[in-house]
């Protein structure tokens, strides 16, 4: 059995569920843009996630 690698959040530091195509950082579901796949820092999506 293999163990999963999972790397924090670049943001909030949760589980990562993916990176950032824009700076390639680790981002949660939550600093993730569904849309454009940047993370929040990055988005310039009309329906930006409220950053914390």
């Amino acid at each position: 059995m293999q163990e999963t690698l999972t790397y924090p959040c670049s943001i909030c530091n949760e589980a990562a569920a993916g990176i950032c195509v824009y700076c390639t950082k680790d981002a949660c579901p939550n600093h993730r843009c569904d849309k454009c796949k940047r993370c929040s820092d990055c988005c310039d999506c009309e329906l930006r996630r409220n950053k914390d």
